[in-house]
């Protein structure tokens, strides 16, 4: 799920005005997906060490 999202905010695919209003705390959600908290994006390749599956399959079901 956070590489899906993450994939969507990166791109701009989101909708921050509807999200705004609607959610709590995304402030600290966008940073913790993008990487800013701890230095580590929530990426295709990252959900792929940690999964074991290949960077193409996580990357592909992002699409």
């Amino acid at each position: 799920m956070l590489v899906l999202v993450h994939e969507q905010v990166a791109a701009g695919m989101h909708d921050a005005d509807f999200l705004q209003p609607c959610t709590v705390g995304r402030d600290r959600f966008d940073a913790h997906l993008l990487g800013r908290t701890d230095g580590v994006p929530k990426t295709p390749g990252w959900a792929a060490r940690i999964s074991g599956l290949p960077v193409r399959d996580t990357a592909t079901r992002t699409s």
